[in-house]
């Protein structure tokens, strides 16, 4: 039999498709390169993180394997983008070619899938629809955020081809090449991002479904070492790291439960993929035409591939159309049931690989109208959605007609910080003004970071130890932070780009008013010198409450500073002071709390020294209270402080002693400690920032090691503080005056108390817990799971009334190695007819786990209100552990008492009773 001629019409009709294909490809590539030009001068915080990682690798300086600051995103994008900045110079343009080209290499895989899945006709209108796509879609087409143009390429690649060979495999043409280049595919995309997790569920239940027994054979076995070497990135950096990625996705906070989550994929996360949910206010009503138009031509593919099932089985175009519709089925699972935050938000860009697919679903539904419709009537609403695509261009075209004039007005910023000789700069990682991006676009003259938030570590330390340090457009209330300490700063800026320089410390030292010319205090634990113990506001929530401490005579007070080793300061603060009649005045207006402190003339933010502190004009008082927020505020130690002598922030001499006198580990305050780390003097070890300074084997532990060449340097106000805990803890030590400063070294005496002794930055402390009486009224043994032991419980009356406080100690023991940060005690109080009250909260929630010693009784103390609408009678008491993480699992529980659903039932009752009227 001869082969029929192909007549003029289907030339004619092939060179028109070809004309057309051609056409569409090219606008892709030019919009791709239009889009690339739109955000070349993008301000988010996460592309600049790209744009610096590409430069870095660019020139050779770092070759990072994951993107900064995210051990979840492997960095194959930035590496490409390098490529074009080798060619064309460091810009935003040129990094934001290298997504482009990912975006473009798309291009292909999608017109074939789409053909596969629905003929020509399909693959055109399949890539019509990604010519530009959602917003969010084109946006990470052409714009570096790190990975996601990756992902998208990596994943409809990985789902075409595994379609392709499966058909390969039915006419028995598959090799183990094809097995290789797909495990190859998955391994990398594996590398670029975990959220390629639900392509490969949906690429093997495609595999395992359309061709059953016959999808386990040998050649199978070629993708598992090929995925090995295509991720080999991700196990070798997570083996040197602790397995830093697994453990980010453990510590992610849940979402609800999956019918919910469920509910909430279709609702808000779908539209989110076709980008109908980032819709800009003025197009948000045809945006809603899009809404119903595009679900409709979903469910007419789904149609399409039933009929096809029923006609001719899981064969040829059919396969293709599942693939798609079960990346849609799993990525409606995954995200409904993962316990990931990132679950949880309906952000497009992690929707980004459904995209490809429904464009394959709608091209598919197209070619079904069409060959059913005249007129190309079936076209219509692929065509009506392109051109809203089309409309969405002017949001980018304006984008891009803006960065010029920003990026102006950041040059001239530039030239202000030369002019005032600024190099670093406090700035947030993110804001919706200037941040952590003028690295890049500045390129890297000056350092912009907060070293508690900073994703590239070199950046860190150098603002850490830079001389002086510029706030940019006073981050996080800088200009709070200077009023509430007598700090000062001038300002200076160009437009909304402005910086606080040149800041002074507070001028004149202080004395501290030692706790043995105190008369009294709301908790005397706050002057014990033990961080171990400290005092929580009573008060609830809307309300403050008052630490107040009594003089033995009148004082002349300036300053206040308050410690709290677990960082739990109050958001808010106010001062006050009494008379020597008793009346009060206020010293200080309320005060919000910020993380920035003094130390020595420097100011810095956060970290492990960490303190708060307020300064005031003198003023005599006879007594002071400090009214603060309650909500998780924990105050460990409070010093209250009178005017001293003139700050003295000299060094020579000071170094001189401790090269001289041999000392090794050096105590010290932040800025003095950052001097010493600088110098790197041979041997020498000083109390750092550990998740600042790079250099860690130079750094100290915060638990005291006492040997023959360990020095306090402290300042002259904090020496009180320092001897009252050393001779509480019975160790001598020699005492050196350097001016402002007081050198203890040639520590002797009961040394055996040293592991209980802690550096806070500028004084050693204790963290023991107060004794505690550790048999509780009633004993109970109860093993949940982790070990986790509970001991029993005591209650502070067994016939409360309704609308009392009833106190509850409960007691634990704890395995030091247990995480309980997710962990919540439920207790369950149930009375008569069922009724019901319950105090659920935080295990162990006020009591510090960090330093427990073997075997240490915990005792958890709880205040609890008896519910006015308590029905008299008695009550039973029952007791458990759930995780928090959906979906808030209950941990089993061995005990030899009655278990109901894993909660424990005590064996006591108390009895309610009618709150009395009052009279």
């Amino acid at each position: 039999m001869t082969e029929r001629p192909q007549t003029n019409v289907e030339r004619t009709g092939s060179r028109g498709f070809r004309v057309a294909l051609f056409i569409l490809l090219t606008l892709a590539i030019a919009l791709r390169i239009f889009g690339a030009w739109c955000f070349a001068y993008s301000a988010s915080s996460d592309h600049g993180i790209a744009c610096l990682m590409a430069k870095h690798i660019a020139e050779g300086r770092i070759w990072p394997v994951f993107y900064y600051g995210q051990p979840y995103m492997g960095s194959l994008e930035p590496f490409v983008s390098s490529l074009f900045c080798r060619v064309f110079g460091f810009s935003g343009f040129a990094v934001n070619l290298g997504t482009a080209l990912a975006g473009i290499l798309l291009l292909p895989f999608i017109y074939l899938w789409g053909r596969d899945a629905g003929g020509r006709s399909g693959g055109l209108a399949s890539l019509t629809l990604c010519l530009i796509g959602s917003l969010v879609f084109y946006q990470y087409q052409c714009w570096s955020y790190g990975g996601y143009a990756m992902l998208v390429l990596i994943s409809t690649a990985l789902l075409w081809l595994t379609a392709r060979t499966i058909e390969k495999k039915r006419r028995q043409m598959s090799t183990h090449l094809h097995y290789v280049v797909l495990g190859l595919l998955a391994g990398v995309g594996w590398w670029t991002s975990q959220l390629i997790t639900q392509t490969l569920i949906a690429a093997a239940l495609l595999y395992i479904v359309v061709l059953r027994r016959k999808a386990f054979h040998r050649k199978v076995l070629s993708a598992l070492p090929a995925f090995v070497a295509g991720s080999l990135p991700f196990w070798i950096w997570n083996w040197n790291h602790d397995w830093a990625t697994l453990r980010y996705f453990a510590g992610s906070t849940g979402r609800s439960e999956f019918g919910a989550g469920l509910r909430r994929f279709f609702t808000d996360s779908f539209f989110a993929a076709i980008g109908i949910g980032d819709t800009p206010p003025p197009f948000r009503s045809p945006a809603n035409v899009l809404s119903v138009i595009v679900p409709a031509l979903i469910l007419i593919a789904l149609a399409v591939l039933i009929g096809e099932i029923r006609r001719n089985g899981l064969r040829g175009t059919s396969i293709h159309l599942l693939a798609a519709f079960l990346l849609l089925a799993t990525s409606a699972t995954f995200f409904a049931a993962s316990t990931s935050r990132f679950a949880a938000i309906p952000a497009g860009r992690y929707m980004l690989p459904l995209f490809p697919a429904i464009a394959v679903l709608i091209g598919r539904a197209t070619g079904h109208l069409d060959r059913r419709l005249p007129f190309k009537l079936g076209w219509l609403p692929l065509l009506l959605m392109v051109g809203f695509q089309a409309v969405l261009l002017t949001v980018y075209l304006a984008w891009g007609t803006s960065g010029p004039p920003r990026m102006k007005t950041v040059r001239d910023f530039g030239a202000l910080l030369r002019r005032l000789d600024i190099n670093t700069v406090y700035a947030p990682f993110t804001s919706r003004g200037p941040n952590h991006s003028l690295n890049y676009l500045l390129n890297e003259e000056f350092v912009f970071s907060d070293p508690c938030d900073e994703r590239y570590p070199p950046y860190a330390e150098q603002v850490e130890l830079a001389a002086r340090t510029a706030v940019l457009c006073n981050y996080d209330h800088f200009d709070d932070f200077l009023e509430s300490t007598g700090g000062s700063a001038a300002t200076e800026g160009v437009e909304a780009h402005y910086v606080s320089y040149n800041a002074k410390a507070p001028d004149g030292g202080l004395e501290e008013i030692s706790p043995q010319r105190w008369t009294a205090a709301t908790d005397p634990r706050i002057s014990d010198g033990n961080v171990g113990t400290f005092w929580h506001p009573s008060g609830t929530d809307g309300e403050k409450d008052w630490l107040e401490v009594g003089f033995r005579e009148e004082f002349e007070i300036t300053a206040i500073r308050i410690i709290s080793r677990t960082g739990r300061y109050p958001g808010t603060w106010q001062v006050q002071a009494a008379d020597a009649s008793g009346a009060w005045r206020d010293v200080t207006p309320e005060m919000s709390v910020r993380r920035y402190f003094w130390s020595g003339p420097k100011f810095y933010r956060g970290g492990r020294t960490y303190r708060v502190e307020c300064r005031f004009p003198p003023e005599q008082a006879s007594a002071i209270r400090i009214r603060v927020a309650p909500a998780a505020t924990e105050i460990a130690e409070l010093q209250i402080f009178s005017p001293g002598t003139a700050a003295d922030y000299s060094v020579d001499e000071l170094m001189t002693l401790i090269e001289k006198r041999g000392l090794k580990n050096v105590y010290s305050d932040r800025w003095l400690a950052n001097l010493l780390y600088q110098r790197d003097l041979p041997g020498v070890r000083v109390f750092g920032e550990p998740s600042i300074l790079s250099r860690t084997s130079s750094l100290l532990p915060s638990r005291i090691e006492f040997t023959p060449d360990t020095g306090f340097v402290v300042n002259r106000e904090d020496a009180p503080m320092t001897r009252r805990v050393l001779s509480a803890a019975g160790v001598d030590a020699e005492e050196t005056s350097i001016a402002q400063r007081i050198v203890f070294d040639e520590f002797s005496g009961d040394l055996s108390g040293a592991p209980e002794l802690f550096w806070t930055g500028r004084t050693c402390v204790t963290r023991h817990r107060e004794p505690v009486d550790a048999t509780p009224q009633t004993a109970v043994k109860a093993v949940f799971e982790k070990g986790i032991q509970f001991l029993g419980l005591s209650i502070s009356r067994p016939d409360p009334v309704a609308e009392s406080d009833l106190a509850i100690s409960y007691y634990w023991r704890c395995p030091a190695t247990v995480t309980i940060d997710d962990l919540v005690t439920f207790v369950h109080f149930k009375g008569p007819g069922n009724s019901l009250f319950q105090d659920d909260h935080a295990l162990l929630e006020h009591v510090d786990t960090s330093y427990q010693r073997k075997d240490e009784v915990l005792v958890e103390k709880r205040t609890m209100r008896i519910p006015a609408d308590a029905i008299p009678g008695e009550y039973e008491i029952a007791l458990g552990i759930y995780d928090s993480r959906p979906p808030h699992k209950r941990l089993s529980v061995e005990t030899d008492l009655n278990v109901r659903r894993q909660a424990v039932v005590m064996p006591v009752l108390f009895t309610v009773s009618r709150s009395r009227p009052a009279r």
